[in-house]
């Protein structure tokens, strides 16, 4: 799944991604306001205070999704990560990996939900 940009008619400009394009998107927040970042199974592997070390000047709502099983995002880390955020969110998916697998339906459902909050 590639970053994306999107604005829904009539309603808020989001970003976000999946892996890689989440971490464009989120760094691409820093220079241009949206009103919301979806990012999916973010990587942090080995590294998580560098890559996310920018979370902490993102202002708009962001939701994170992410399997439980992901071995480039291990939990604790996210978690530990989530902090950051000033207005940040993370829903897991029990048994997912990096590609979010089977529950890849549920984690677009719960974007599309997210999206229908955000305010233009």
């Amino acid at each position: 799944m590639p970053s994306f940009l999107a604005a829904c008619p009539a309603g808020p400009l989001v970003a976000g991604g999946h892996s890689f394009g989440g971490r464009v998107a989120s760094l691409a927040a820093l220079e241009r306001e949206f009103a919301g970042l979806v990012l999916f199974s973010y990587p942090l592997r080995q590294a998580w205070r560098r890559r996310t070390a920018h979370w902490s000047a993102i202002e708009c709502p962001v939701l994170v999704l992410n399997g439980d099983q992901d071995e480039l995002s291990p939990l604790d880390e996210l978690r530990q990560a989530m902090a950051l955020l000033r207005r940040g969110r993370l829903i897991t998916f029990p048994g997912a990996g990096h590609g979010l697998g089977d529950a890849l339906p549920q984690a677009l459902d719960e974007a599309v939900r997210f999206v229908a909050t955000l305010s233009p």
